[in-house]
């Protein structure tokens, strides 16, 4: 009888062994789904939300585009590369943008053939041919469609909105403006 008793002890604490080992190991592996699934969640949120982002960037400074280029003082200044000029055309309307958008930290003019105009948040540097730099430069200066996406500059990396600029339909140039990585940071924790 007591040989009995042992080996029941034996084979049931050998299944209590093998239960909680299966039910460790169950809620081991349903543990990690969960986080997988959750990351995964989180993944799909924060990519969802940044598009979105992108696209309201897009089009808040494609359709501001048009009220900074209609007049005919900044078309001449452009299709003259008028650096002075076109700086002091513009730079009201720069500070407004700022105004709305403080991440705004870049707004610059290039001519058809690759090179800056005027760089309205760094009026002295100017004239150098930036699109043989910048490969998002030459794609708009090649396809005269608006262009936007992270790309490096002298000022860093910047999320940049670059539109085409069209007088009476003839291609002169593009207009560029560039927002601070941290924006998007800033958006996406609204989000969270």
């Amino acid at each position: 009888m007591k040989r009995f008793k042992t080996r029941a002890q034996a084979v049931i604490a050998l299944v209590v062994i093998i239960v909680a080992a299966a039910m460790t190991f169950y809620h081991i592996s349903q543990d990690k789904r969960f986080t997988h699934e959750r990351t995964e969640h989180a993944s799909e949120a924060i990519r969802l939300t940044f598009d979105a982002i992108v696209h309201d960037v897009e089009h808040f400074y494609q359709f501001r585009s048009p009220a900074l280029l209609n007049s005919a003082e900044v078309l001449k200044a452009i299709r003259e590369s008028d650096s002075d000029h076109l700086y002091r055309l513009i730079l009201p309307r720069y500070n407004a943008l700022r105004e709305e958008n403080p991440y705004l930290t870049i707004m610059q003019f290039h001519a058809a053939d690759g090179c800056s105009i005027v760089r309205i948040h760094m009026k002295a540097r100017h004239g150098d041919n930036i699109a043989a730099r910048r490969p998002m430069l030459r794609e708009i200066h090649a396809n005269h469609a608006m262009i936007s996406g992270f790309e490096g500059g002298l000022g860093g990396i910047a999320f940049r909105v670059i539109v085409p600029i069209f007088d009476q339909g003839n291609y002169i140039g593009a207009l560029e403006y560039g927002l601070d990585t941290d924006y998007f940071i800033q958006r996406i924790k609204q989000f969270a």
